[in-house]
């Protein structure tokens, strides 16, 4: 795949812009990165908003591809791996953790966000989609609002340039998109370490535990959880779901 490469210094949303790019383009498997230093409204899963400091990557990778060789939701694996796989070569693996579904944490006096990942689809015709994998890694920031669990590259006395990034991530994606899918799956699964831990669902706009005590049943092969509370009841989590899960 030849991947098109747009910079800016800063942007709304890499997102937005990558949408905008990828409609221009017919073929499909041609993607197209966007990057930029500064993101001012940038996004999360469920409408949140993702932090917007200065020099950390924003990037976004836009691809029309068939559903029925790479389905959607194996996009948000192939984004949370991705990360995972280029963060595992700057940062010791044993403090490094992938949070269902798609944020990694590094475990520092607790568990500390350093990136995350948002997908995002819009069917095109028939069996043909776009999707877009938006990423966030905090590269660059020195501090964080005490508000937010977050650490960065900088504060692991790491120092790669957002370039590097880009091209490490974008080697990755591109090799997971090639990749057998359910080799992928389990390795994903494993990433996950779900087993045996005690899950508890957030509501999205309180932050409140809704539901806790809950167990992994299985990981289903369109990325849902399978799990059972405390009273044997079977329930499905997605990644429209916030859970919160020891991640040591």
């Amino acid at each position: 795949m030849k991947v098109k490469y747009i910079n800016y210094y800063s942007v709304t949303s890499t997102n937005d812009i990558a949408f905008n790019e990828i409609k221009k383009i017919n073929e499909i498997n041609s993607p197209i990165v966007i990057t930029s230093n500064i993101q001012t409204n940038g996004r999360g899963r469920n409408n949140k908003v993702w932090f917007n400091g200065s020099s950390n990557l924003y990037y976004s990778f836009a691809i029309k591809h068939n559903t029925n060789s790479l389905p959607m939701y194996y996009m948000q694996i192939i984004g949370g791996l991705a990360v995972y796989n280029i963060l595992s070569e700057l940062i010791d693996e044993n403090v490094l953790r992938l949070k269902y579904p798609n944020d990694i944490y590094v475990l520092a006096n607790g568990s500390k966000k350093i990136a995350g990942v948002i997908t995002e689809h819009f069917y095109s015709y028939n069996e043909i989609c776009t999707s877009i994998i938006g990423v966030g890694i905090n590269n660059k920031e020195s501090t964080f609002p005490t508000d937010l669990n977050a650490i960065s590259l900088y504060n692991l006395n790491l120092d790669i340039s957002n370039s590097s990034l880009t091209k490490l991530l974008s080697d990755n994606i591109i090799k997971l998109i090639k990749s057998d899918k359910d080799m992928i799956l389990g390795i994903w699964k494993s990433k996950l370490n779900l087993t045996n831990k005690n899950i508890s669902i957030i509501d999205n706009k309180t932050q409140s535990i809704i539901a806790s005590d809950i167990k992994l049943e299985s990981i289903l092969s369109d990325c849902r959880l399978l799990v059972i509370d405390s009273n044997n009841n079977v329930r499905i989590i997605d990644n429209g779901d916030s859970i919160r899960y020891d991640l040591e």
